[in-house]
């Protein structure tokens, strides 16, 4: 009997299609892994490759070649918006009710249908309630006080941060590691421990549980595992490269009875989710974990044009971990498209101003005959501060745009709390931000106080900082809340004389003011998950009021950015601005990236790690090789007296890593300092890459991938970093990467360097003149002074650089000492 004639009544419709015209239109890699219907399957597809096309056909095809019943498929995703468009579209093509796909979903839902069923077999009640991350935080809180554990000691949010990312890794108390073990004062696994029977004890779960409390009921329970692995015929997964650990455990208990039929896709130049705990290396061991696994590539691009795939693809080769793939092109007549373009600016704000006018006029006068509409344009930055110029720019010129991913840059929590110091300083009769600030950063203000400042205002009609001052002085609270008052009242005073000072810059003040209230802390000890990004947020804001002359006008400006609402605000048609990570997922006829300067992207942490293992010297002699390797006979020497300082470089804490360096010197001497051979090159990429950096440069080419007719990469040489100019900021090696062919650089705007001296240039004073704000900058030592120049030290005398590095010069003086000095501390002969 065949499965189609014991299916139940009601299941008829679907059993009996055998239409089979969806396989049509199919490519023949798409056609072999649909077709592949036993056994491990990795489908390792490239971006715009038609992988979710492929993968509801394969899936439909299984139903309608009578394989399983639509229940009997289990079908993760990582989004609920994925896990709906695959249920519709597998309707369209079997005609069956997405009801019946009731194994199809996010891994925490299918996780949370298990454990309703199986709830009881791990102490749970079916009608267990699934904590949110304000509970979860609530609950570690509580926790903490009853074992009389103070915020600052071990703040809740750094603890339940890191307990997310132990069940990420499938990690319950009881398999913590020794290092594990040694946090929180060597009190991790009792904390960790007493939260859980907390959770188990109130009937709740957290997000990470759901899965976690799956793996181990499969791992103690071989019943229920076997009920599991017998109802699944098929397993599908969508995303593979994102999964981590628990993920993986649950999907491998899944299958490790026989390795059934289980199909991954995925594609690993595309993994950018490490920081959510994604690993990538879980995709590239597939054949390991799977024997027998057969791989199919996808490999013809059907979004992009024939320049930005191969830019996108050029790109993404240089990195060491992937694996291998050439995408090709798959649209027609896309050899005269336009090449990727890329500008580099050296005035304040000219990125901005260049994106909103080139998008203004792509939207009226077109390019090449064709003109977008606005919801055909995105701008995608690394980080959410880079677009707050681009907001700011779309603001005065009046066009329309929405963020995707997150709030408006004014709307973001952290911009409110430092708006709200600042509005209060310039009004002190605002009772609202002076609610919201109180006690942010924590200074233990509690309601009762509050309550008592409003209650005393109101009887006496003047505003809430009025009243709290009189309380203090009339000593109308108890001793301490009026210790803890009048400190706050004494830092907003100040903070309010500096910044209504007009000599003093704006942007200092604000950098001090969130310095003294301890803003900085606050948002790490209560944000461990993103507070880099939170500081960076703050950063750009207050560089950005340092364009302003008064606080005044810089809070009228924010008001009014914040309050305006673009008469097609409601519409479709609209800019879409975004973070590169936000940007997974989409495509847009035209891709503006911003912000692609070294330090930039790759981000500076990421380029300060590298320095964690080798020495500033041996990182640039590589990076020199790689990015800007000698063409003329002054470079060449230039290059080898490096390799001569890396080789007789004393070796220190990092000797093991030093003496990679010192091999790589001694190479390049051998050889004539003009050409390299492959093994070099290896060696240097080893040298200056890392995981990190290779995610980094996925994300560079996410960004590219997303463009499908236009795609335009730029950076300022310039910038503001927290009330500082910096110059000579330096183009991403990331463009540095991309094929010469496929890229074409304006003369007005004409990459002026490709030497790279580290993540930034050394940020120089602002200039304040008759109490205005000017942005000429001191002259800059950085880029006066370069490798081969005679230097004169008052002490050391006259010496020639051999080399710089972060504002420092490696310096050979004329009696054959060799010192490393501040650029400060020389001058140009």
């Amino acid at each position: 009997m065949t499965l189609q004639q014991t299916q139940g009544k009601g299941t008829d419709d679907w059993s009996q299609m055998s239409d089979l015209k969806y396989l049509e239109g199919l490519n023949t890699a798409q056609q072999e892994a649909v077709n592949c219907l036993e056994g491990p399957l990795l489908i390792v597809a490239g971006a715009g490759t038609g992988k979710t096309r492929t993968l509801v056909t394969r899936l439909a095809h299984i139903i309608n070649l009578g394989l399983a019943r639509p229940y009997e498929i289990l079908a993760v995703t990582f989004t609920n918006k994925a896990a709906n468009e695959l249920k519709l579209r597998i309707q369209s093509l079997t005609g069956i009710d997405p009801l019946e796909l009731s194994w199809v979903g996010t891994f925490h839902s299918m996780a949370a249908k298990i454990l309703k069923i199986e709830a009881e077999r791990i102490g749970l009640n079916s009608n267990f309630t699934i904590l949110d991350d304000n509970d979860q935080t609530k609950i570690i809180k509580d926790l903490l006080k009853s074992k009389d554990i103070t915020p600052e000691e071990i703040p809740p949010r750094m603890l339940t941060g890191q307990i997310n990312k132990w069940k990420n890794d499938a990690k319950t108390p009881s398999n913590l590691t020794k290092q594990d073990k040694e946090l929180f004062q060597d009190r991790a696994e009792i904390l960790y421990q007493s939260y859980q029977r907390e959770l188990l004890q109130s009937n709740c779960v957290d997000f990470g549980d759901l899965l976690l409390h799956v793996v181990t009921l499969f791992t103690k329970k071989a019943d229920v595992l076997k009920t599991y692995q017998d109802k699944f015929f098929y397993i599908m997964v969508d995303e593979y490269q994102d999964t981590n650990i628990c993920q993986y455990q649950m999907l491998r208990l899944l299958t490790q009875r026989k390795e059934k039929n289980i199909c991954c896709v995925g594609d690993d130049d595309q993994a950018i989710y490490s920081w959510r705990g994604a690993r990538p290396q879980i995709m590239l061991n597939f054949s390991e974990h799977y024997k027998d696994a057969k791989i199919i590539k996808l490999e013809e691009n059907y979004r992009s044009t024939k320049h930005i795939l191969g830019a996108g693809v050029g790109l993404i080769k240089q990195n060491l971990m992937r694996h291998d793939k050439t995408l090709r092109v798959g649209l027609p007549n896309t050899d005269h498209a336009n090449k990727i373009r890329i500008h580099a600016f050296d005035e304040l704000f000219a990125e901005a101003k260049f994106i909103g006018k080139a998008i203004r006029k792509l939207t009226t006068t077109g390019l090449n005959g064709r003109t977008f509409s606005y919801s055909e344009i995105a701008v995608a930055a690394r980080t959410w501060a880079e677009t707050a110029d681009i907001e700011e720019c779309f603001f005065e010129m009046k066009i329309p745009y929405r963020v995707i991913g997150g709030p408006k840059f004014f709307d973001r929590k952290e911009i409110k709390d430092v708006m709200g110091y600042l509005k209060v300083s310039h009004n002190p009769l605002d009772n609202f931000s002076l609610a919201r600030i109180i006690n942010t950063p924590t200074r233990g203000i509690g309601k009762i106080t509050h309550q008592k400042i409003s209650f005393y205002a109101s009887e006496h009609n003047i505003s809430h900082l009025e009243a709290a001052r009189k309380l203090v002085l009339d000593k109308g609270l108890a001793s301490a809340s009026s210790t803890k008052l009048g400190k706050f009242l004494e830092l907003l005073e100040e903070g309010s004389r500096k910044l209504n000072d007009p000599t003093l810059l704006l942007s200092n003040s604000i950098n001090t003011l969130v310095s003294e209230i301890g803003y900085r802390d606050y948002l790490v000890k209560n944000y461990p998950e993103n507070f880099e990004e939170r500081i960076e947020n703050v950063v750009k804001l207050s560089d950005m009021a340092g364009r302003y002359e008064t606080l005044a006008g810089f809070i009228e400006q924010a008001g009014l950015m914040n309050a305006e609402e673009d008469p097609d605000d409601h519409s479709n048609d609209q800019v879409s601005l975004m973070t590169l990570h936000a940007c997974k997922g989409s495509e847009y006829p035209a891709m503006y990236l911003i912000g692609w300067y070294e330090g930039g992207l790759p981000l500076s942490r990421t380029i300060e790690e590298r320095y964690q293992v080798f020495s500033p010297f041996v990182y640039k002699l590589a990076m020199s090789l790689l990015y800007n390797p000698p063409k003329i006979t002054l470079e060449r020497r230039r290059f080898l007296d490096l390799a001569k300082f890396v080789l007789e470089e004393k070796p220190g804490e990092k000797s093991d890593r030093d003496n990679l360096g010192k091999t790589l010197a001694r190479m390049i001497l051998r050889g004539d300092g003009m050409k390299f051979s492959k093994e070099v090159e290896t060696l240097a990429k080893k040298i200056t890459t890392s995981e990190a950096i290779e995610e980094e440069r996925r994300l560079a080419h996410v960004g590219i991938t997303r463009a499908k007719e236009l795609c335009v990469i730029s950076y300022n040489q310039v910038n503001m970093f927290r009330g500082q100019f910096i110059s000579g900021l330096l183009p991403s090696r990331f463009i540095n990467e991309l094929p010469n062919d496929d890229v074409e650089h304006y003369v007005k705007e004409r990459l002026s360097s490709r030497e790279f001296l580290g993540p930034r240039s050394v940020p120089q004073q602002n200039k304040i003149q008759n109490g205005r704000r000017s942005f000429t900058p001191k002259a800059d030592k950085t880029n006066s002074i370069s490798e081969g120049d005679r230097v004169l030290h008052k002490v050391f005398g006259k010496g020639s650089v051999i080399a710089s590095s972060n504002n420092r010069l490696l310096i050979k003086f004329d009696n054959n000492q060799e010192k490393l000095i501040l650029n400060d501390f020389v001058t140009l002969l």
